[in-house]
């Protein structure tokens, strides 16, 4: 009995081995492959960018500082045991910054292309939404943070803990530039208007799909189990009911209408900045989506 016990112990002990290496190899292959620019895309010409403009994108819609702190000097981002460690990068011209190195090719492969200026892929960059920005929003954005004061900042590289490679290896961590197909070329400008079309732009640039799905009917759709399940923002969902003051109050407080509190991976602190004629083509934009049944992405 001892005898057959230890040997399905063995065998379990060796099952576990094999598994965590081929999570390991999965996973180890998706983040350390080379992402592949074409040169043409590489031609850019970031100069004479409106920084005041700048500030608004980069704060308000793409939320650059929601992750790389309020000088955009880098910070400490996920520091989870299992699922590992992650800073976002000091971006400013100071000493262990982007700006101070970056040249435009460079912010046009991170921005871009999600991807660092070796190729590696870059980890929790939502680049599959600053794919879509138009010319003229990157160019301001590019000017706002290279006129940023410079802070003294070297982050230090990720560490992907064990949870974390297998939810990369099994595409529950996503990879940016994976998902970056570009199939029509980028527009030169955005005409802002309170319209369906620029609330899409908007909601596109700010993450709206890369949280709450592409059908925008929310789910758990990345991440760590633990984390709370993205809300559903099409017609099927609360909002669905709300008035356009109740969506500016909740993206402004943090609080919906019924009183409770937004989850805090939601970064309405920043979305809040947006000017109402933003919010309202959004809010548009969310209203014109198909309802669906919450959870399905």
């Amino acid at each position: 009995m001892l005898k057959w016990f230890l040997r399905a112990l063995i065998a379990l002990v060796l099952l576990v081995i094999l598994a965590a290496a081929v999570v390991y190899a999965m996973s180890q292959r998706r983040l350390t492959q080379r992402v592949t620019v074409p040169q043409e895309a590489l031609s850019v010409h970031l100069a004479g960018g409106d920084v005041r403009r700048g500030a608004h994108f980069a704060t308000a819609i793409a939320e650059c500082m929601n992750c790389h702190g309020s000088n955009a000097g880098g910070r400490l981002f996920v520091n989870d045991g299992a699922l590992g460690t992650y800073y976002a990068p000091n971006l400013t011209r100071g000493p262990g910054g982007a700006a101070a190195t970056f040249t435009d090719a460079d912010w046009e492969r991170a921005l871009r292309f999600g991807a660092a200026p070796d190729g590696r892929p870059l980890l929790i960059m939502p680049s599959r939404d600053f794919a879509e920005l138009s010319e003229r929003d990157f160019a301001d954005i590019v000017a706002y943070i290279r006129s940023l004061p410079p802070v003294t900042n070297t982050t230090p590289p990720p560490h992907v803990g064990p949870v974390g490679r297998f939810l990369f290896a099994i595409g529950q961590l996503r990879v940016g530039a994976e998902e970056i197909h570009r199939d029509a070329p980028v527009p030169s400008t955005v005409q802002a208007s309170v319209s369906v079309a620029y609330g899409r732009y908007l909601a596109r640039i700010g993450g709206c799909m890369d949280c709450h799905g592409a059908h925008l009917s929310g789910g758990h759709l990345e991440g760590a189990p633990s984390d709370p399940p993205a809300q559903n923002l099409t017609r099927g969902g609360d909002l669905g009911h709300w008035s356009f003051e109740q969506f500016t109050r909740t993206l402004r407080t943090g609080r919906r209408p019924d009183g409770s509190s937004l989850a805090s991976f939601m970064p309405w602190p920043q979305v809040g900045q947006m000017n109402d004629d933003e919010l309202r083509a959004i809010f548009l934009f969310l209203k014109s989506v198909p309802p669906r049944q919450s959870g399905t992405g």
